[in-house]
């Protein structure tokens, strides 16, 4: 009677010792898996932390603006091509990284909102620069049109310019 309790016992240790086997491997696969998609992960993969934004008003009563080019280091997801009505506004968000300059790009091409001929244009430049400057800075490289753009720290307010 000993000879077949000894066998199943035998048998019971073998099949424990491989299930802790087959779960040490899982773990150590898991372990390294994990190792490699961290070495993988880009430097500038950003989080929604890693960014500042910048925002663009709409203060004029007959113009809408639409975008026709985008372009430079906007957080993903990369920005669509929009219209900004008057009044309404518009957010972008510039990545940001320490010891790096980062900057996006926005063409707008305006159109009056009553059938009139008058348009414009403006390009908004917005700049993430790294600590020791002024961090945020915008420009406007170029400007047509009867619209006045007042630059703050973090936004662009484009209104009606007076008429003459």
């Amino acid at each position: 009677m000993n000879e077949p309790a000894l066998k199943r016992d035998k048998n019971s240790s073998g099949l424990a010792i491989l299930l802790v086997l087959f779960i040490l491997l899982v773990i150590v696969t898991q372990l390294i898996s994990g190792c490699k998609e961290e070495e993988n992960q880009p430097d500038n993969n950003l989080t929604p932390f890693q960014s500042l934004g910048f925002n663009i008003n709409n203060r004029t009563t007959n113009f809408e603006f639409y975008s026709i080019s985008l372009s430079g280091d906007f957080e993903s997801p990369f920005p669509a091509t929009h219209i900004i009505r008057p009044g309404k506004s518009h957010n972008f968000q510039v990545k940001f990284k320490y010891y790096t300059t980062y900057t996006g790009y926005v063409t707008y091409r305006a159109e009056t909102v009553v059938p009139s001929d008058l348009t414009a244009d403006i390009q908004i430049e917005m700049s993430v620069h790294p600590p020791g400057q002024d961090i945020r800075t915008i420009t406007i490289p170029y400007k047509s049109g009867p619209i006045l753009a007042d630059i703050g720290n973090n936004s662009v307010t484009i209104r009606n310019a007076p008429y003459p």
